[in-house]
């Protein structure tokens, strides 16, 4: 597989696990963090990748990937956190960002090339941003952001908006469509129950 080089993988693990009791990013499945199995997928798809989290999460520096810190003050979700992805990937000359979440263990294995796919270059200024959809719905963590949204999702969050749609909406998107053959790709993990499900599905 051809991996993507002008684009920034980012892996969004700024969630607070609320539901789950604990860290979740640090738990086990199938032997294997969660955020070592995002990483690692996403790796296989994409040159060069980052994780967005809080600086405590110091074990984030060591799963092959840089790490890089939402710097908006207190939890304002994963819209900051995709600021703080486009940022870093305006920076470092990247042409845009592609994001996923920390605690979807079986996002599609085609998934970069797949969320690109709709453009016939990588980011033209119409729709700059595309957000994956399952028959479950829209996936809004799981897209691609060209680096010209960053004064918008910037405003955006100046607003108060923490709604990733809302500020899609303002930007311009377009939805891409996945098909599903058992459970759904975009399944996340957020509770102990749903980390139980996922056992499952890696033990068939």
């Amino acid at each position: 597989m051809t991996k993507i080089s002008n684009l920034l993988g980012v892996v969004l693990a700024g969630g607070q696990s609320r539901r789950m009791g604990q860290d979740k990013l640090f738990v086990e499945l199938g032997g294997e963090l969660l955020i070592r199995r995002a990483v690692k997928r996403l790796k296989q798809q994409i040159e060069h990748v980052t994780i967005v989290g809080p600086k405590e999460k110091t074990l984030l520096s060591k799963l092959g990937a840089s790490h890089i810190e939402d710097n908006h003050e207190g939890f304002q979700g994963p819209l900051a956190g995709i600021f703080a992805g486009l940022s870093n990937a305006e920076v470092h000359g990247f042409e845009g960002i592609v994001t996923i979440a920390a605690d979807t263990p079986f996002f599609p294995d085609n998934f970069v090339k797949r969320i690109i796919e709709p453009r016939s270059k990588y980011f033209p200024q119409e729709e700059p941003v595309t957000i994956a959809r399952s028959p479950d719905g829209l996936h809004p963590v799981f897209g691609s952001w060209s680096v010209s949204a960053v004064p918008k999702v910037l405003k955006s969050l100046d607003n108060n908006v923490r709604k990733v749609m809302a500020a899609a909406d303002d930007v311009g998107w377009e939805a891409v469509d996945f098909e599903v053959s058992g459970i759904d790709p975009f399944f996340n993990i957020n509770t102990p129950e749903d980390l139980k499900r996922a056992e499952q599905e890696v033990a068939k």
